[in-house]
Formats: structure tokens, C-alpha cells, sequence
């Protein structure tokens, strides 16, 4: 199996028993991207600021429909109240396919 890398366009050659236990994505054929990104805010930051930030981001993604299907989610996935922190997900998905990264990032 023969594999062309997108950032430096090295191409590279496989054996079939090597990939045998790997997951493969063949990012031509990969549903719309769906894009992840972790924030923090301090604890002493009021829920209403954070509302806010959402709608902020909310407003982005509808502003965009050429570069975004949707806000898909926004939630608080972890408190470390010894560090002061609440950490929020963001995800988005894209209307590009992973395959074409550079719209995406």
C-alpha cells in the first residue's frame, strides 16, 4: 500500500500485515469534519459570562454557513475546583471533508 503524506507530500510504501491492525480513514470519504476545542474558565466566572461566550460562539457558526454546518455542542466536561478551572467542549462540524484540512484549521 502506497500512502502520499499531505503536509510534506513524502510518499511512503506499506506492508498489508503492518496496516492489518490499525484503524484506517480514508479522509476522502469521511463525513464533514467535526471540529473540537477545550476551554477554561475560572470558577469565580458567572454562568450568565459564559452564556454569553455560547451565544458568542453561536453567532460565529450561524455568521459562517459557507465554512460551518453547525454548533453541534457546549457543554462543561470537567471541574477541577483544587485548580480553579471549569473546562468546556466546543464542538463544531465543518462543511469540508477531512481530507481538505487547510479551510478547516
Amino acid at each position: 500500500t502506497t500512502v502520499r503524506f499531505a503536509t510534506t507530500n513524502e510518499v511512503a510504501t506499506y506492508s498489508n500485515g503492518s496496516l492489518a491492525s490499525l484503524r484506517i480513514i480514508n479522509a476522502n470519504r469521511s463525513p464533514k469534519a467535526i471540529v473540537s476545542i477545550v476551554i477554561k474558565f475560572g470558577l469565580e466566572t458567572p454562568f450568565q459570562r459564559i452564556k454569553v461566550f455560547r451565544t458568542a460562539v453561536e453567532n460565529f457558526v450561524n455568521a459562517r454557513p459557507r465554512e460551518w454546518v453547525a454548533l453541534v455542542g457546549f457543554r462543561a466536561t470537567r471541574v477541577e475546583a483544587d485548580f480553579g478551572y471549569v473546562e468546556y467542549k466546543i464542538v463544531c462540524q465543518h462543511r469540508e471533508a477531512w481530507q481538505n484540512i487547510g479551510p478547516i484549521l
